[in-house]
């Protein structure tokens, strides 16, 4: 059963299933092992807290971090995840982890900022005050 991306037999599970018991046959069961951690209501509450910037609720930090993040969640009643299984649960929610890019760019004055590439730009029409093209000595 190409068209599925299936085995055969899977297929014919399936359909088997779904003529005895329709399309409520056809729902996942439940799984072996411990119930995940991070359900539903965690991952909305997450959601929720990554798309909020860490100010406007009080937090006296710009960026979030995964151990930030964590603790911030464990902080509003949900359960503790690691850093590293939250960057996970992000990833799987759609969001980018990265390092946050810090400029000096709020701190500058736009006027001597343009002076200054004014300046920059007449220098190297002049080119600078510096000499030819560097030349290399032949080997030997």
């Amino acid at each position: 059963m190409r068209w599925s991306g299936r085995s055969a037999r899977t297929v014919r599970r399936w359909l088997g299933r779904f003529v005895i018991g329709g399309v409520a046959a056809l729902a996942d069961a439940p799984r072996p092992g411990r119930p995940a951690r991070a359900d539903g209501a965690y991952r909305a509450a997450l959601e929720a807290a990554v798309t909020t910037p860490p100010p406007a609720l009080g937090l006296p930090f710009d960026v979030w971090t995964s151990a930030r993040l964590s603790a911030y969640l464990a902080e509003q009643g949900q359960v503790r995840i690691s850093p590293s299984w939250l960057r996970t649960l992000l990833g799987r929610q759609d969001f980018v982890c990265g390092r946050p890019k810090h400029t000096l760019g709020h701190l500058q004055d736009p006027a001597e900022v343009a002076a200054f590439e004014a300046a920059v730009a007449a220098a190297g029409e002049n080119n600078g005050g510096r000499a030819g093209p560097l030349r290399t000595a032949p080997p030997g």
